[in-house]
């Protein structure tokens, strides 16, 4: 893209925003919930990475090599080169989900009893309504 354009979409993305603000945007309702969902769904996002992602790594060569010669009769015919990237993909979403599991154990038994407290004023609110 040429510096000019370049430029210009981001002097005219800048243009609109300082439009918006002068118009008080940020203070409308339905704006205010989409500033809210986002800054929560960046909070999970990043929280996330931090606690699952990043602790995933890689997935040492020697345990991807290891799976292909235990089973071999889920490879028939296959060379290694040819399914290394599935093993690994594989392998490595099995720490992602081990990871994941643990985490969200552990947060739901930190959190127990606000959640206990919470599901019964859920139900109360529920029982009023009905």
């Amino acid at each position: 893209m040429p510096p000019r354009q370049i430029i210009d979409r981001t002097l005219s993305e800048d243009l609109v925003y300082d439009a918006a603000m002068k118009a008080h945007a940020d203070r409308l309702p339905k704006v205010k919930k989409y500033l809210q969902d986002a800054q929560n769904q960046l909070m999970y996002q990043k929280y996330y990475s931090d606690m699952v992602l990043e602790k995933a790594g890689t997935v040492d060569s020697q345990k991807v090599v290891d799976y292909y010669r235990q089973h071999p009769d889920e490879f028939k015919g296959k060379k290694l080169e040819e399914v290394y990237s599935s093993i690994y993909a594989r392998q490595r979403e099995d720490v992602i989900t081990a990871l994941r599991t643990a985490l969200f154990t552990e947060l739901k038994k930190k959190y127990e009893a606000e959640i206990r407290f919470n599901e019964k004023g859920l139900a109360s609110l529920l029982r009023e309504e009905s």
